[in-house]
């Protein structure tokens, strides 16, 4: 197995281990809805930022409604609101990911590390 493969699979693991602490942390249901089956872990920032892909605080469990095909407020049909909802709903952790969207735009100066899974309670 080449280098690229092993790393590939690594990060899937880790992204499945990060999905599951998310799920139980919210309870194994919907943080919108309150369903408790087809749960799902949503990245609030896309994990193609790194330094936030594995932060369990940048994620939320959703069903599979409230996370694509609700257009009130699914974050992929309705972003502001959803924002809106994390703000008020999930107050400190809409403040910890506020937080860091200057070192987003400035990459250079980014507070965090991206390989390991961050449990910092809010």
């Amino acid at each position: 197995m080449n280098k690229k493969r092993k790393e590939r699979i690594e990060c899937h693991k880790k992204l499945c281990e990060w999905s599951k602490l998310v799920r139980q942390r919210d309870g194994n249901q919907c943080q919108i809805c309150g369903r408790k089956d087809f749960i799902i872990s949503h990245h609030i920032i896309p994990k193609e930022l790194k330094q936030f892909a594995l932060d369990l605080n940048n994620g939320v469990a959703l069903c599979r409604k409230c996370h694509k095909y609700n257009f009130s407020i699914s974050p992929h049909r309705n972003a502001l609101a959803f924002c809106f909802w994390l703000q008020k709903v999930k107050p400190s952790q809409y403040d910890y990911l506020k937080s860091f969207l200057e070192p987003i735009t400035k990459p250079e100066e980014a507070k965090l590390g991206g390989d390991e899974i961050r449990t910092k309670d809010l």
